[in-house]
């Protein structure tokens, strides 16, 4: 059958629940056309617990809404995106970045993945750019291939919170519409419901906001309207407050700094 590959963001520093509810809700528009077979794409981030957590999550929802809408008859893959983000100019540390993504994708036992190259920084990249990155993560790729993240309390309880956190997303959407998902979903771009961090799209609320908490974990510095109970938004106020005590400055100034924390090895 032909898959149909749903990748929703295209930004910085996205807390996973936002990227797995707008890649759920493209997954289920989609059924509702006639797609059977899926390949649901994640953006690698900085935290690998994270990162692994986050793709099971994927899977986990995704597969779940689309039964629970009445499509038990597909196909359902995760594909873990590499390093989406700025990429350092020096071509020994973006394959750094491109090893870490390759690594994070064995670990979570992700599908398919989605090679960068170490000229990401400079244009469209040469065929010998694209060969080393594909060569770089086939290498790493090989070197873990029976190996996989363990099931620690850590997580658990990171799988437990996205999850929570998207499908409170999804019910909220399904409200918005009535049961159709494509009316809830521009429903829930209208008031804030759907959204993507520093997305420029006119259409975009634009007023939830990332950063990275101490463990370089991507947490909401402001929830903006997504529907959230108090029990989430404190969860991630304390991870941010706790990052900004321990480094000593306001949280908007740690928030620029994690836009470039990468591509210029920016540490705080």
């Amino acid at each position: 059958p032909i898959s149909a590959a749903i990748y929703s963001p295209l930004t910085t520093l996205l807390p996973p629940c936002l990227n797995n509810a707008a890649t759920i809700l493209d997954a289920l528009i989609s059924a509702h056309q006639g797609m059977r077979a899926f390949s649901l794409g994640y953006s690698q981030q900085a935290n690998v617990v994270q990162d692994v957590a986050a793709l099971h999550s994927l899977l986990e929802v995704g597969e779940e809404y689309l039964a629970k809408l009445g499509f038990d008859d597909v196909s359902v893959v995760a594909t873990l995106y590499q390093w989406m983000n700025n990429f350092p100019a020096d071509e020994a540390r973006a394959m750094g970045v491109i090893c870490l993504g390759a690594a994070t994708a064995a670990l979570a036992g992700a599908h398919q993945v989605i090679v960068k190259t170490p000229h990401e920084a400079w244009g469209v990249p040469t065929r010998e750019a694209n060969l080393a990155g594909l060569k770089a993560t086939k290498q790493v790729l090989s070197m873990l291939r029976n190996q996989r993240w363990p099931e620690t309390e850590e997580y658990r309880q990171e799988r437990a919170q996205i999850s929570r956190e998207t499908r409170a997303i999804l019910d909220r959407v399904l409200e918005l519409g009535d049961g159709d998902v494509a009316a809830g979903t521009v429903r829930g771009i209208e008031s804030g419901v759907v959204e993507i961090c520093f997305s420029p799209h006119r259409s975009n609320a634009g007023r939830a906001l990332g950063m990275n908490d101490a463990q370089g974990a991507v947490r909401f510095l402001d929830c903006g309207n997504l529907p959230f109970d108090g029990e989430t938004r404190e969860y991630h106020r304390e991870k941010v407050e706790a990052r900004v005590k321990d480094a000593g400055r306001p949280s908007y100034e740690l928030m620029l700094d994690d836009v470039y924390a990468v591509s210029d090895a920016i540490a705080g």
